[in-house]
């Protein structure tokens, strides 16, 4: 709910900090006022966005604000669409990381069990 030069003011002061980011259209009419698009109408990421997040990729995480039973599994497949076309727009090893590593890293790979 930032520019870019505002998360990146944040991610160098605050090293364990990660950031998810919201998709919204351009011209998209907001609740929050300082909630911007990141991407433009074609899901390509911003240029400045596409460099904060090939530059600090081990800091972001995808996140979909996704509420089972409220909305239905096509708005779900839909909204992953989107997040798997704005990441084409950066390098692969970054898309990589905010897609799946990063989680990965965080909360484990789910192979184990917290009761074992």
């Amino acid at each position: 709910m930032t520019n870019s030069n505002n998360a990146r003011a944040l991610l160098e002061t605050y090293p364990n900090i990660m950031m998810h980011f919201k998709l919204v259209r351009p011209g998209t009419k907001l609740n929050w006022k300082n909630l911007g698009p990141i991407s433009n109408k074609n899901d390509e990421l911003f240029e400045d966005w596409a460099r904060l997040m090939e530059d600090m990729p081990y800091r972001f995480m995808v996140g979909t604000d996704f509420r089972w039973g409220q909305n239905t599994p096509e708005k779900y497949t839909k909204r992953i669409k989107r997040i798997r076309q704005v990441l084409g727009s950066i390098n692969p090893q970054a898309a990589d990381m905010i897609a799946y590593e990063n989680a990965r890293r965080v909360y484990g790979d789910g192979r184990t069990c917290a009761a074992e």
